[in-house]
């Protein structure tokens, strides 16, 4: 078994190292949501501007679903990380073991519930079932439609994000790469066969994409658990076949060199037992539900927060609400790798403290956060020269791409702040120490970003650019906070329990 230590050495080298597979594997992550959208938006007109508004109102609902998973993940980071850390890799397979189960679990309350609730929470989040001229769905019949199949599938989805954070907390990056790469490929391919109905394959619309969607995830728990339980890792390797000889003296010269490749199966990294999913663990349980408590609290008040604000979205019509989603999914192409960037430091987090190097924790945090704001301002160069054209990818509606194009700039300047913040907060998600940091997050978020934009919003009726003022004030204000919390120091001296 190959177990790196990436507790010594250069610190950014490491962070680099382990992350670059998780932001490329991110980064096709987020394509599932991004080709959905632009499939979508060949249905053409009002149509494809209601069904994209019906899924931006399902992620809002989504994110009580979310919390579910939060109940587990950060304790899971946590747990797993510092039994890697400190290598004590039995255990860190155990409390593998344990999480997939219990995500699993977590993953068929949350349908069962999901079933019930999903009507009443597309209505909170501004769904209507009104129609529009030009289009016989209205955005909660879109709602509906995408969300019933995305809710069924929790359990899928649930043991997805667990089995890669597994490979990033065991320094096993290029697994989880593979993974979500591959699964992305599979959703972009099968996207357009159910979506358009091409082929013997039925036209689905919406439904399809989401159709699409679950068989990659499925796709995707298979071939992780496999990897799992056999202990072996994908790996591909970079050959040169050697063509049109030329002897030039005494020497041969190759004038023709064409790359290819060759997969190998290796034994690397982490190895469960296939028994140990079905013995559930009532100790690390109580060890997940404790780390997991306050930001599954925290999760449950920013869902609340969202609802909110997507309600006061909603008021300016679904072209902004789709022009609102289509941004979030553009921002997503850096989010997503930023996303494996972060998950990477709460990891190094955990195992440095693990290893009893604190001191290394915290420059990982801050070299992520530079990493952040590079990437930020990058997409803001990119909105102020290309929103219009960007935005004509994803939907044709001239209302959609005018509202995008006055307040993406303002977007991606929020989306920049608020990367340093999250950055930040691999500290808290890789120690464990996430009480005071949630509770400060929440009320930055009610106090500042909602209360601010319901007093622009509804109360002094200024237009929708001041969702994005408001947005960018509030992320300046989490950055210092967390900055703060982070220099105290309580967080290096956080337990995980036994």
């Amino acid at each position: 078994m190959d177990k790196h230590d990436l507790t010594s050495g250069p610190i950014l080298s490491n962070l680099v190292r382990l992350s670059w597979p998780g932001a490329v594997g991110r980064l096709f992550e987020n394509l599932y949501d991004v080709v959905d959208m632009m499939w979508i938006g060949t249905l053409g007109g009002v149509l494809a501007t209601q069904a994209q508004a019906g899924i931006i109102f399902f992620g809002v609902s989504n994110s009580i679903w979310q919390m579910l998973n939060s109940i587990f993940g950060p304790g899971s980071v946590t747990v797993i990380a510092r039994y890697w850390g400190a290598k004590d890799y039995n255990k860190a397979a155990w409390a593998s073991e344990q999480t997939i189960l219990y995500k699993f679990l977590a993953g068929v309350l949350g349908a069962l519930l999901g079933i019930f609730l999903l009507p009443v929470l597309l209505s909170w989040a501004g769904a209507s079932t009104e129609l529009v001229k030009g289009c016989e769905f209205s955005t909660m019949n879109m709602g509906l439609s995408y969300g019933r199949i995305m809710v069924l599938g929790l359990p899928l989805i649930f043991v997805y994000y667990t089995v890669n954070t597994i490979f990033r907390c065991t320094s096993d990056a290029e697994s989880s790469m593979i993974v979500i790469a591959s699964s992305s490929i599979l959703n972009i391919i099968l996207d357009p066969f159910f979506i358009l109905g091409i082929g013997p394959f039925p036209h689905w619309g919406i439904f399809g994409a989401a159709v699409a969607t679950m068989i990659a995830y499925l796709y995707a728990d298979i071939l992780a658990i496999f990897m799992l339980v056999t202990g072996k890792k994908i790996t591909f390797k970079v050959y040169s076949l050697l063509m049109l000889p030329k002897l030039e003296g005494e020497m041969v010269r190759y004038r023709l060199r064409v790359p290819y490749f060759k997969i190998f199966l290796e034994e690397r990294g982490i190895r469960i037992r296939l028994s140990g999913l079905f013995k559930p663990d009532r100790g690390i349980l109580w060890t997940f539900l404790r780390i997991g408590a306050t930001p599954t609290l925290s999760q449950f008040l920013g869902s609340g927060s969202s609802f909110i604000f997507m309600n006061l979205i909603s008021r300016f019509g679904s072209s902004l609400v789709t022009a609102f989603g289509i941004g979030g999914k553009i921002a997503g192409i850096v989010n997503m790798p930023l996303l494996g960037v972060q998950q990477a430091s709460a990891a190094l987090v955990g195992q440095n403290l693990g290893a009893g190097k604190p001191e290394r924790s915290e420059k990982t945090a801050w070299y992520s956060a530079s990493i952040g704001v590079c990437l930020g301002a990058v997409m803001i160069v990119v909105a102020y020269f290309f929103t219009p054209q960007i935005f004509r990818l994803f939907n044709s509606d001239p209302a959609v791409i005018a509202i995008g194009s006055s307040v993406f700039v303002l977007a991606m300047i929020s989306n920049t702040v608020n990367a340093a913040q999250w950055m930040l907060w691999s500290v808290f998600d890789g120690s464990g120490y996430t009480l005071w940091p949630s509770i400060f997050a929440q009320i930055n978020s009610w106090t500042i970003h909602i209360a601010l934009t319901y007093i622009f919003i509804a109360g002094l009726k200024l237009g929708y650019e001041w969702i994005f003022y408001t947005g960018i004030i509030s992320g300046f204000v989490h950055f210092f906070t967390n900055w703060v919390i982070i220099g105290r120091g309580a967080w290096k001296k956080a337990h995980i329990g036994s």
